[in-house]
Order: C-alpha cells, then sequence, then structure tokens
C-alpha cells in the first residue's frame, strides 16, 4: 500500500466518523497498521529522508524544549558528555523522523491543535521578522500621554464593618438591626460599643479589609455596595450606612481611601518602554498578515455573507 493510499483512507475514514472516538481509534488503529505495512516494504514516495545533524539543529531542538530561549545553550552543546549528546542525537533523530511520517501521512491535516500551534508560530514569526527601532524618548513620552490609562495605581480602601445577615434576620430585619446599632454608635461612642466584643452577625469573609482594590470589594459584598464604598469619604472614627450587599446590611467604618492617581513617567520608564515596543510588533505583525491576506483569494459563502450585514441582524 503506497502513502498516497494511506492519506486517502485516513481522509476517507476522518469524514465518516466525525464525533466518534471509538471509531477514531479503530480507525487510527487500521491506519498504524497500513503504516508498519509501508515502512516493512511498501513504497516510500518522494519522503525526504535525509537528516542532518549539526550544532544549528540541535541548538534548535534543545532550545525548542526550554520555556527561555537564550543563546546560553549554545556553549553547553560542546562542554556536553559523549554520552549526553549521543543521547540527544538519538532523540532529535526520533524526533524529525516521527514528524516526518506523520506528515507523509497527512495525520496534521484534520488535528485542530496542531492547526492552531503552526497559525501561533507564523504569528510569532510575523511579530519578530525584523528588528524593532528602539524607541526614542520623545516617543517613550509620547506614548505614555496618549495611553495615560494604563499607567495608573488603582483604587483601594481600607476599611471595617459590622454585618447583619439577611438569612438569619431578613432583609428588613438586617436593615433595623444595623440601624439600631448606628444610633448605639452615635450616642454611647464606639469604644464603649465595641467594648464587649464586635457586634452582628458572622461574615463569610473579613470583618477588616486593607488595601483592597474594588475587584476584591465587589466579589464579598457586590458591585452595587463596592461602588457606594469608594464614593464616601473618609472617615477613621466615624461609621456609615448601612449598605445593602448581596447577604446583608453593613456599618462601614472607611480607614483610608486612595483614588486612582496617575503615576509619574519617571516611575514607569522602564514599563512605558517595554509596552511601546510590543505594540510595535503587533503593528508589524498585523501589516504582514494583511500582506498576506491579499494573496488570497477569499469566497463568502451568500449565507454567511447576508448574516454579516447589518440588516440580516435585525431580523
Amino acid at each position: 500500500m503506497t502513502r498516497l493510499a494511506i492519506q486517502a483512507r485516513l481522509r476517507r475514514f476522518h469524514s465518516f466518523t466525525k464525533g466518534e472516538p471509538l471509531v477514531h481509534f479503530l480507525v487510527l488503529g487500521l491506519a498504524l497498521f497500513a503504516f508498519f505495512d509501508l515502512i516493512n516494504g511498501g513504497s516510500t514516495d518522494n519522503l525526504d529522508k535525509h537528516i542532518v545533524v549539526d550544532q544549528d539543529h540541535l541548538l534548535a531542538f534543545v532550545q525548542s524544549r526550554q520555556v527561555n530561549l537564550d543563546d546560553a545553550t549554545n556553549p553547553r552543546i560542546g562542554a556536553m558528555a559523549p554520552t549526553e549528546l549521543r543521547t540527544l542525537v538519538e532523540e532529535y533523530i526520533r524526533e524529525e523522523t516521527m514528524y516526518r511520517e506523520a506528515s507523509s501521512l497527512g495525520l496534521d491535516k484534520d488535528d485542530y491543535l496542531i492547526r492552531r500551534r503552526l497559525v501561533q508560530s507564523l504569528e510569532f514569526l510575523f511579530r519578530s521578522m525584523g528588528e524593532v527601532e528602539a524607541p526614542s524618548e520623545k516617543d517613550l513620552r509620547s506614548f505614555y500621554a496618549e495611553n495615560s490609562a494604563r499607567y495608573t495605581s488603582p483604587a483601594s480602601i481600607t476599611f471595617s464593618h459590622i454585618y447583619f445577615s439577611s438569612d438569619s434576620h431578613g432583609w428588613n430585619g438586617a436593615e433595623r438591626l444595623a440601624h439600631k446599632m448606628l444610633t448605639n454608635i452615635q450616642t454611647n461612642g464606639e469604644d464603649a460599643v465595641l467594648a464587649s466584643g464586635w457586634p452582628g452577625d458572622r461574615f463569610a469573609y473579613h470583618l477588616n479589609y486593607a488595601e483592597r482594590d474594588r475587584s476584591i470589594v465587589a466579589s464579598h459584598f457586590g458591585q452595587d455596595m463596592a461602588k457606594q464604598l469608594f464614593l464616601l469619604r473618609t472617615a477613621p472614627r466615624e461609621w456609615q450606612g448601612p449598605f445593602r450587599s448581596t447577604s446583608g446590611f453593613h456599618l462601614v467604618r472607611i480607614e483610608r481611601l486612595a483614588r486612582n492617581e496617575q503615576l509619574p513617567y519617571q516611575a514607569v520608564a522602564g514599563q512605558v518602554r517595554s509596552d511601546l515596543v510590543e505594540a510595535r510588533k503587533d503593528s508589524a505583525a498585523a501589516l504582514a498578515y494583511d500582506r498576506l491576506r491579499a494573496q488570497y483569494d477569499v469566497q463568502i459563502d451568500g449565507k454567511i455573507s447576508q448574516l454579516m450585514t447589518h440588516e440580516a441582524g435585525k431580523k
């Protein structure tokens, strides 16, 4: 059986058995049987059987298995012990051999993970094909000004709260208890009220929050209450409320409230440089794709084209 015949059978089986894992398993077994028949005497077609093993190939092979690519791997090839180097060479030959055979059998054609990996590899090449021009100080300051929202310190809040549960008292009951506690504190003073212990009900999270951003507060109390708290004034000795959360009512004492603040350029210059370089790489990749896209004749099905229009979306 020739390699082309195996490819044809694989494609036919794949089209007939989409969504059937068990059948896919059987098909793979048949494909492997045919493959072993091929390597034990079948036709080799025009598959390139020449594998070059040199320092460049081995270096690329080692680097592809590392999280961080750097030139520090280069001298390691020459410094390897003979047994270690022989193992590396055999691993490279095995991977290269298996890759070529799998590709020749068309095993990569209908695998979406492989398809995405190839697309990602091309995107990486687009972003790294050319040297990105080193940004000038003027470029950096201009980018900083145009993207000022990126370079702000997030708002944070430090506060304590007294909680009354809607599960234990009902919504109306919890609100009445919160008002009663607030009157008690205002009449007798915070020290007198808190002297015998923290009043209210047990809260699922914390009673004290230190420099927490809005997302954390919202996740514990709900978006509405978080929005209210970040609009309050700072009053370290004053209890405010009641405020309704997703689980009850709360009295709140704001210790500190830091608004969003613009970070000075000097404090974020390194991040600005990194962001600008990445933005330029994105632009280069987008331009490379546009040029590539222009080389293809794309035909969109009439029904799909109609669904893409604004008018069709209104129906």
